[in-house]
């Protein structure tokens, strides 16, 4: 596959940044500010995600970068067994050289309604049908299914690239600039995907670089198609469309 670079000049992609979806000030397992975002700023007891605001869709091609800031902290805290009669978890430290440790860190796309906390230290993207993950450790997981794609990652300020290919309904990673792999084909776009990260580490600290994008104009079937899933229960659309509209996600 070609460099990021040469992605962004083949499809023609321009600049178009984007921020993280804001949140509430009382949610304390996370911190955003604009193109920042701090998961598990405090401590960490599970696993947190959060999405960006890029619409991903059939029509979209996308590249965007995740840096990994190495000025957070260095030390994850993970919940094991105490001894204490009400059953509580305790945290545990683990002290690392790289930016990435702790049980999981993922980078990916997913859905509105993709889970974004849980009191558990797993791979929370690509846990079930709503979203698609690739872990530090190399492992991408799709429907709860992992699959070993490429190398771990390591290293102090790395950048993950995304490039997502609505077209041919794809997923490809990069590392500073060099390919990694491309886990995820025949992907879902049934109904609008966004980018999404999470990590059961303490103070994860992460900021959004190098955003392009461009989106193909629609054809009204698809137009239509798109506002009918958006806009109902899919199960109440499931019921009176017929299976080949439902199952085309490319454009016609």
């Amino acid at each position: 596959m070609d460099s990021p670079h040469g992605l962004i000049e083949s499809r023609h992609l321009q600049c178009n940044p984007w921020t993280w979806k804001p949140h509430s000030s009382e949610e304390g397992f996370l911190r955003v500010s604009g193109d920042h975002l701090v998961l598990n700023p405090i401590i960490s007891f599970g696993t947190v995600a959060w999405r960006g605001r890029k619409q991903l869709t059939e029509s979209t091609t996308a590249y965007w970068e995740v840096q990994i800031d190495g000025r957070g902290s260095q030390w994850n805290f993970k919940s094991v067994p105490c001894s204490d009669p009400t059953g509580n978890l305790l945290p545990e430290m683990v002290h690392t050289s790289s930016d990435f440790y702790g049980t999981s860190v993922q980078f990916g796309i997913g859905r509105r309604q993709t889970l974004t906390q849980k009191y558990d230290f797993v791979d929370l993207l690509g846990g079930d049908d709503n979203s698609y993950g690739l872990n530090y450790r190399g492992y991408a997981q799709r429907s709860g299914m992992k699959t070993r794609v490429c190398i771990p990652l390591e290293g102090r300020d790395v950048r993950i690239g995304l490039f997502f290919d609505g077209p041919n309904q794809s997923l490809s990673f990069f590392m500073d600039n060099d390919y990694l792999c491309t886990p995820f084909v025949d992907i879902d776009l049934s109904e609008t995907l966004y980018p999404f990260v999470s990590s059961t580490a303490q103070c994860t600290t992460m900021q959004l670089r190098n955003q392009y994008s461009r989106d193909q104009v629609l054809s009204l079937f698809s137009l239509t198609r798109r506002k009918v899933l958006d806009s109902f229960d899919s199960h109440f659309v499931s019921s009176i469309l017929p299976k080949d509209i439902l199952l085309s996600s490319r454009i016609p």
